[in-house]
């Protein structure tokens, strides 16, 4: 029973892989990586985040959350603000380029899902989906 546990486990760590994979490739020509896609597509939606918050989205360390963050700021997507709230808390907010970078993503952001569920049925993409929740609640 171990060797299938092992196997599968191999199999999820294997497509997790391939998915990153496609991503970067359909993500290259907007001169992103998927971590940066998935990181402005969180910030779109509210400028009160910090990189706080982007480090549990996306279970990353602080530190390497900072360094997603510096990255899109360098590549001048994101901007740093000083909360109204708080002097100590800095929120993160898209810029226009980053917002038109999100804009695109969301009108091109299916290839991989399109790619991954094809030869599924919808019973069987319901399933997987299903099933792959179960995984990852199993996980945490």
């Amino acid at each position: 029973m171990r060797n299938r546990e092992y196997e599968l486990a191999r199999q999820v760590l294997n497509l997790a892989n391939q998915i990153v994979k496609n991503r970067n490739k359909h993500l290259k020509e907007l001169n992103i990586t998927a971590e940066q896609a998935d990181s402005l597509t969180f910030f779109y939606s509210d400028d009160n985040k910090s990189i706080s918050d982007l480090k549990d989205y996306l279970h990353i360390s602080h530190q390497t959350a900072r360094g997603i963050v510096k990255r899109l700021e360098e590549k001048e997507f994101l901007r740093l603000s000083v909360s109204e709230a708080d002097g100590r808390y800095k929120t993160v907010s898209l810029t226009e380029k980053g917002i038109h970078i999100v804009e695109c993503l969301k009108r091109n952001g299916t290839h991989t899902g399109y790619q991954l569920l094809s030869g599924m049925t919808k019973t069987e993409q319901e399933q997987f989906s299903a099933l792959m929740a179960k995984a990852l609640e199993n996980t945490k």
